[in-house]
């Protein structure tokens, strides 16, 4: 398996597989209704809602600089105010696109190209791959959390 497959695989994995750590994101995102994915805890914490919409930035982002594209305003467009909650299974669909495009990305992708520097930055392609999965492990722990305070607050 190339390294290119191999990163794909843990991406995938931790989307949509059996990652050994906890549930893949999208399995915790089937049991999310829109009440739920609008609900916040208190003021100033992001919504289930923000977190995928989140989610669905970087995703763009990172496919954009693999393609080459140093995308230097992505932190001015993060955390996008949260779409009404009858969009949320668009916001789902918006997701699994933009995961499906990255992930058909990086498997195209050569060693000498996950050795090269991401456009604008001085980490490498590998390892900003390896953060996009960190990324979808790291919120979807979020989301399991909020999932859970929303059912404790009935």
């Amino acid at each position: 398996m190339s390294d290119a497959d191999q990163l794909a695989a843990e991406l995938q994995a931790v989307f949509s597989g059996e990652p050994w750590h906890a549930d893949a994101l999208m399995a915790i995102l089937a049991g999310i209704s829109a009440t739920q994915a609008g609900w916040r805890p208190r003021a100033g914490v992001h919504c289930i809602l923000e977190l995928v919409e989140h989610l669905t930035l970087w995703k763009h982002v990172v496919r954009a600089r693999v393609d080459g594209d140093p995308m230097a305003d992505a932190n001015d467009r993060d955390w996008p105010t949260t779409a009404a909650q009858a969009e949320w299974s668009e916001a789902l669909d918006r997701l699994v696109a933009a995961h499906h495009a990255l992930v058909g990305r990086i498997r195209s992708l050569t060693d000498a190209e996950l050795d090269a520097l991401v456009p604008g930055r001085s980490i490498a392609m590998r390892q900003m791959l390896h953060g996009v999965i960190y990324h979808d492990v790291y919120h979807a722990g979020q989301i399991r959390l909020l999932q859970r305070m929303h059912e404790e607050a009935g």
